[in-house]
C-alpha cells in the first residue's frame, strides 16, 4: 500500500487539484485567500495567506471553521499569480515609456517574485 502524502495546493480555490489528490487516497488541502467555489469542500480548505504554512506552521483552520494539524508537508505544489512575474507583462516596466507607473509596476514585480521565491524555498 502506498504512504499517504500530505499536501498543499497553494493559489487555488478551484480544488480542483486537491479533489484530484483526495481521489488518490492522500491528505490534501488547498490554500488560498479566496474562499473555496461554491460546491466544493470547506473542510479542504484554508481561507487564508500560505506564508505561515511555508514557514513551518502545522496547525490551521480550515474554512469550515474546524482547526487541523499535520505533521509536515511531504508536497507543495504553488499557483502565484502571474500577473507580474510573466515576460508578457516586463513591458510595462520601462520608467522611460511608462514613468511612475513603471516604478510601481516594478514595485508589484518585485514583491511577486519574493512571493515566487518563498514556494521554492519552503
Amino acid at each position: 500500500m502506498q504512504r499517504k502524502l500530505y499536501v498543499l495546493i497553494a493559489c487555488e480555490e478551484s480544488q480542483a487539484e486537491c479533489q484530484a489528490f483526495r481521489d488518490l487516497g492522500h491528505i490534501a488541502y488547498s490554500c488560498d485567500i479566496q474562499a473555496c467555489r461554491p460546491g466544493g469542500h470547506p473542510e479542504w480548505h484554508i481561507k487564508r495567506d500560505v506564508t505561515p504554512l511555508l514557514d513551518g506552521q502545522r496547525t490551521f483552520i480550515t474554512q469550515d471553521h474546524v482547526q487541523r494539524n499535520v505533521p509536515g508537508w511531504d508536497l507543495i505544489i504553488a499557483h502565484p499569480p502571474c500577473t507580474y512575474l510573466c515576460l508578457s507583462s516586463q513591458k510595462h516596466c520601462n520608467v522611460g515609456v511608462y514613468g511612475q507607473k513603471a516604478i510601481e509596476r516594478i514595485a508589484k514585480r518585485d514583491e511577486a517574485a519574493e512571493f515566487f521565491m518563498q514556494f521554492v524555498n519552503a
